[in-house]
């Protein structure tokens, strides 16, 4: 690189802090240059040519992300470097890399990965990321016990047997995979967040051995109908199980420690043990077939509360809960063709809505309305519309839908 390139490089560059960073550069950027300065970080954004030529020896941390980088021929120079981030690239081979044995961090996430077989070199890694790649074998993993934090969310992963010797693992990130078996899981005694959603998982017992986790993450695993050994995960403050199968959430009664649940797109009716969970400040429970919310009135910590989609129909009950809770109501099929307590029904939403509560409010008729019905509800929405007004700053979103010729 010549002195007027390595000056227009600079001058397109930022250095801060012993870090280097260039950002936007279409011209070829190499290292030979940085040995001229103090700097221990080096960061390339957005830069599509790239060469290792020449590449110093005493950067300790390197970023190259969204560059579309596909080759790390001559990576292997630097052999100071702890922190590698390699993000959002088109990277399918990591040879270089795995001569790096100084590594602690790796980021490698959103490339072409689909083997990783010389990573077992890789020895000091406390933390990998691997998400978003093509992967299906990772057995070169198991050879990586000092490893904390591991990412691998969002690959073609069904084998995780090999993870059962990460013993220092605290954070697992094994999401939108093709994993049916997690048995092996039961050995990381001392892992504290597991998100395993979006996968083929029938089977948690194994989960029991999991004391010390505070966040947990089983949604989208449609066949995890019994929860029973989630009730030994006292430490639990954070559980997202949407769109299981999930009948009974008895269990949960013992995870007292919960701040964050979030039990949408299940088959729940019974939700009487939530009482227990008096730590709890956010709930989601949509898409249930809930009626009654009794449970809940004691709830003292709660600040947001999810029940659209369910069967509650005493809106009275809503309006009795603690007045600092934000509420999300879709309130569907509040009347029916005959219904003659239509108008308490509606004056009691409007009450409700005083009551720091947000809501979706539809009248749909089932296209079997009769002109009496229609000439009712024009009645009540005269009256209830002239206070309005007076509730609007509450109220979301008003819809009538279905109802053609309700106000004709």
């Amino acid at each position: 690189m010549t002195d007027e390139n390595i000056n227009n490089l600079i001058n397109e560059a930022q250095i801060i802090n012993n870090q280097l960073r260039i950002f936007n550069n279409q011209k070829i950027v190499d290292f030979s240059f940085v040995n001229d300065y103090d700097i221990n970080k080096l960061i390339i954004e957005e830069c599509p040519k790239i060469s290792f030529i020449g590449t110093p020896t005493n950067i300790i941390e390197l970023e190259i992300n969204n560059c579309q980088l596909k080759f790390l021929d001559g990576i292997q120079q630097m052999i100071q470097l702890e922190v590698l981030s390699l993000v959002y690239n088109s990277i399918s081979e990591i040879q270089g890399v795995c001569e790096l044995i100084n590594l602690q961090e790796l980021y490698l996430n959103g490339n072409c990965l689909k083997n990783i077989y010389n990573i077992q070199n890789l020895t000091n890694l406390t933390k990998l990321l691997l998400g978003q790649n093509e992967l299906t074998d990772i057995s070169a993993i198991s050879c990586l016990n000092q490893l904390n934090i591991l990412y691998m969310q969002q690959n073609k992963i069904y084998d995780i047997d090999c993870l059962q010797k990460l013993c220092n693992l605290k954070e697992l990130f094994i999401s939108e995979n093709k994993i049916t078996n997690i048995i092996s899981l039961g050995n990381l005694i001392n892992l504290q967040t597991l998100l395993i959603s979006n996968n083929n998982i029938s089977d948690i017992s194994a989960l029991k051995h999991l004391t010390y986790i505070k966040q947990l993450d089983l949604s989208h695993n449609k066949q995890v109908r019994d929860i029973y050994h989630l009730k030994f995960l006292v430490n639990l403050e954070q559980l997202h199980i949407i769109q299981c199968s999930l009948t009974d959430i008895s269990p949960l009664r013992a995870l007292t420690k919960l701040e964050i649940l979030n039990l949408e797109g299940n088959q729940l009716i019974d939700i009487s043990v939530l009482q227990h969970l008096t730590e709890l400040q956010q709930l989601q429970l949509c898409d249930n077939n809930i009626i009654c919310i009794d449970s809940l009135y004691n709830l003292n910590y709660l600040t947001f509360l999810n029940l659209s989609m369910n069967m509650i129909s005493e809106f009275d009950s809503i309006r009795d809960l603690p007045s600092h809770v934000l509420v999300y109501q879709d309130f569907q099929q509040i009347a029916t063709q005959n219904d003659i307590n239509f108008s308490n029904k509606l004056f009691a939403i409007f009450r409700a809505s005083e009551h720091n509560i947000q809501f979706q409010l539809k009248l749909q008729s089932q296209k079997q309305i009769s002109l009496q019905f229609k000439t009712k509800i024009h009645q009540i929405m005269d009256t209830a519309l002239q206070n309005f007004v007076h509730f609007s700053q509450n109220v979301t979103n008003l819809f009538l839908s279905n109802i053609q010729g309700a106000f004709q």
